[in-house]
Order: C-alpha cells, then sequence, then structure tokens
C-alpha cells in the first residue's frame, strides 16, 4: 500500500469515528432532562389564568427532531455540503400532518421540515433559482402552498414537490404581500400594498374583485400589509400605517374594525401578521411592540404576549403568523430578527 493511500484510509477511519461519536452525542436522555428543567412559560402570569402557553421554538432542522442520517453525513462532509438555517423568517403555514414551511428571504427560497420523515428541504425555483422577497403564505386546495414574492409575484408549491412555480394570475398585484386562501369559497385574496387593496381571485387565478382604496374611511387602507380568512370566510386586513385591524365579510361588506396609533395597551404600532384561532380570538403580530396582542371579536384588548429579547418567549421584529393543528389552537411566529419560528399553544378555553 502506498503512502498517500494509507494516508487516506487513516484519515476515513478516523472521519468516520468522529461522526459515529457526533451522532450518539446527542445524549436524549441529557437533552430530557434539560427540557424537564425549563420553566413553564404562559402568558398572563399567576394569579391571572394561564391562556399562552410556549411550547417551542426552531433555528434549524435538528431543532424539530429532524437529524442527518450516518450516511447523510459522510456525504455532505465530502461534497461540502452545509447546514440550512433560518435566516430572516417572515412567515409560517404548517399543514395537518406536522409538516411546517417557512417563507425566508435571507436564504432565498421557503424551508419545508417534516419531522415525520426526517427532512428538510430549502425549496427554490426550477434551476435552483431563488426568490427574492417572499414574504407571505397561505395553504390552498389539496395541501398547495400558495407565496406571495412581493417582487417577483405568486408561486406555489405542489403536495410532494421539491420545486416552486409560478403562479399566472390574470392581473398580477403591483406589491403583493400578505395572501390568503378562503376554502369555503375558493377565493384567493392578496394584498396589493402598493395599490391599497385586496385583490381577489378564483381557482383559475381570475381576478374577481377587489376590496379598498387609500385613505383612512371604513374599508380604505394605507399600505396594508398581511390578510387571514376564517373558518367563517371573515377577512381581517392589518392595515399597517392607518395603525388598524379591519374585518371584512365574504362579500366584501365592512364589519367592524379596531386599533389606533400609540404605545398604550391594545393600540398598534405597526401591526403585521394576524390570524385567528378556532375560538375566534384575533392574533395581531405588532413588530415595533416586539409582541403578539389578542383580541376578542368585538376588537376588545384581551392579551399580551412577548417582548422585545431573544430569550424564549421573547421577539425581536416578529412579522407572520399562522394558526392551525388539529384543534386550531397552535401559534406559529415567525421572530424575523432572532432567526427563528416560535410556537405557542392557546389553552385558555372559549372565554
Amino acid at each position: 500500500m502506498t503512502c498517500k493511500k494509507y494516508y487516506s484510509v487513516i484519515i476515513f477511519t478516523i472521519l468516520v469515528g468522529f461522526l459515529i461519536l457526533s451522532g450518539c452525542s446527542g445524549n436524549t436522555k441529557t437533552d430530557d432532562m434539560k427540557n424537564a428543567e425549563k420553566k413553564v412559560m404562559v402568558w398572563p402570569e399567576k394569579p391571572a389564568k394561564a391562556r399562552i402557553l410556549f411550547k417551542r421554538s426552531f433555528h434549524e432542522a435538528k431543532d424539530l427532531g429532524i437529524s442527518k442520517g450516518f450516511f447523510r453525513k459522510i456525504v455532505d462532509f465530502f461534497s461540502g455540503e452545509k447546514d440550512i438555517y433560518l435566516v430572516k423568517p417572515m412567515d409560517v403555514v404548517a399543514l395537518d400532518n406536522g409538516i411546517v414551511f417557512v417563507a425566508d428571504p435571507g436564504a432565498g427560497g421557503i424551508h419545508r421540515f417534516n419531522p415525520e420523515d426526517n427532512e428538510h428541504h430549502l425549496l427554490k425555483l426550477e434551476d435552483d433559482v431563488p426568490l427574492v422577497t417572499p414574504v407571505g403564505m397561505t395553504i390552498g386546495p389539496n395541501n398547495v402552498v400558495y407565496i406571495s414574492d412581493s417582487t417577483l409575484g405568486v408561486f406555489k408549491i405542489e403536495k410532494g414537490a421539491d420545486v416552486i412555480k409560478p403562479v399566472k394570475l390574470e392581473l398580477d398585484p403591483r406589491q403583493g404581500t400578505g395572501i390568503s386562501y378562503d376554502k369555503k369559497n375558493h377565493l384567493l385574496y392578496i394584498v396589493d400594498t402598493l395599490e391599497h387593496e385586496i385583490k381577489i381571485y378564483n381557482d383559475s387565478f381570475e381576478l374577481v374583485g377587489g376590496i379598498g382604496k387609500r385613505g383612512l374611511g371604513d374599508g380604505e387602507f394605507n399600505y396594508p400589509t398581511m390578510v387571514w380568512t376564517d373558518a367563517r370566510s371573515n377577512i381581517y386586513v392589518a392595515d399597517s400605517l392607518n395603525f388598524r385591524v379591519q374585518i371584512f365579510s365574504s362579500d366584501g361588506e365592512h364589519i367592524g374594525q379596531f386599533g389606533k396609533a400609540g404605545m398604550s395597551t391594545g393600540s398598534q404600532s405597526r401591526p403585521k401578521g394576524i390570524a385567528t384561532d378556532s375560538f375566534g380570538h384575533i392574533y395581531v403580530v405588532d413588530s415595533l411592540f416586539h409582541a403578539v396582542q389578542v383580541f376578542d371579536q368585538q376588537g376588545r384588548y384581551l392579551l399580551t404576549f412577548g417582548e422585545q429579547g431573544s430569550e424564549d418567549g421573547q421577539f425581536w421584529l416578529p412579522t407572520g403568523i399562522f394558526i392551525g393543528g388539529k384543534r386550531g389552537t397552535t401559534i406559529y411566529v415567525s421572530d424575523s430578527f432572532n432567526k427563528r419560528v416560535q410556537v405557542f399553544d392557546y389553552i385558555g378555553g372559549a372565554s
């Protein structure tokens, strides 16, 4: 055996040993003990009744229990493949089967975390072309994920697909941001921030209507950002620079609104992500408050969870929010500048 081959064998043996040890280094008992030692975080604090429970946060696949296999580590080592992390998560959606999608303009694509199949992929366009500014997502029919890229347009990830495909709309928004799909009426709502309007499309992506124009009155917007539709097909819009939330029926009729500019409890500073849980509570992500505020259907303030910081339950310029799960109470918040998604659960009941 030549010296060159001899040293190659030694290096390979050392590498294999290292990988075996590194694969075993995650001691489950130790990790479980650490998790058990963590303080249970709820909002509001005692003696008030707990309503929001912190569950976990994730920055990379292993935070969700997704790990690379032994041979995958070897292949990645020799190919120079790097681990993938959240860089600047802007929005998040989750399927009932546990698959989580995160829109990440910092990484140029959409992360798909699949804990059940132990997989994590960063999805991009054909030929590995990145997205530029993916800022909004929603779940459509057959678990297709629609994506709004404020620079490039609207895209979709079909079930099981590893490539993002463009969606041909009859009329593209000038700047599409928030996006939401009404499963009951089969309508796709896209916030056109620069037009101060919500554009409405059918399943053939034909433009069938619109809500709003620029202004301060009922049904008027000032640079809206995000949109959400609930199980009753009501439409919730974060009217960001009017510092309020507006609510519409599926017919586009203005139902109500709440919020005003200010720094006091219940005020809006920079509302972004918006969602509702199965009890009808309205959750508003306020980026400049670094918090999530919760309101009832009449717009009455209920509670706040989060504050500025990098610890569990704290935020740094959060943006998107999604509420789903089998009970409709699992809350995902894209904590953008902390490079993570945080997961909570509403545990407070109907009141």
